[in-house]
């Protein structure tokens, strides 16, 4: 599956996601990438666990993209 960037300058193919805080703020980034490559930003831990959950949907049912909301 593919994933859009928060900020839609990225399309890229990812092989796991991983949960990151740094400075308060909670990030999403590709476990296959450098470890400052961040698709996702949010206010909160649960934010990005109830993202990961959305993506992990889109997997079960067969998307081949997924798009990283803003909030």
């Amino acid at each position: 599956m593919y994933i859009r960037s928060q900020d839609k300058r990225e399309l890229i193919e990812f092989h796991g996601l991983q949960v990151a805080c740094l400075g308060g703020s909670y990030y999403i980034r590709p476990l296959n990438m450098d470890s400052y490559h961040i698709i996702g930003k949010y206010n909160s831990k649960e934010r990005c666990i109830a993202v990961l959950d959305e993506i992990q949907h889109f997997l079960e049912v067969g998307a081949i993209i997924f798009e990283m909301p803003k909030e």
